[in-house]
């Protein structure tokens, strides 16, 4: 339970709203009395299709990782200017 408050604090915007449920998530905490804090980061990345950054299978690690292949991102081929 402690971590879907969690989470749903880190979504929300408004102040007041995020303060409580940090709140809610602190006494939750406190109750379980957990022997270590694990958290993992999730990140999502919307891109259009015509772009091709790295395969949808591709996992990341870490957010840096998806610039690890940057010289092979393309938005598309078509030749610009043909001198004759």
């Amino acid at each position: 339970m402690s971590d879907d408050t969690l989470a749903s604090a880190r979504t929300r915007t408004e102040p007041n709203i995020r303060n409580a449920k940090y709140v809610t998530f602190a006494k939750q905490w406190i109750s379980d009395a957990p022997a270590i804090g694990l958290f993992q980061a999730t990140t999502q990345y919307v891109y259009s299709k015509s772009v091709h950054a790295m395969p949808e299978s591709e996992v990341l690690v870490s957010a840096a990782d998806r610039y690890a292949d940057v010289l092979y991102w393309s938005v598309g081929q078509r030749v610009v200017q043909r001198t004759p």
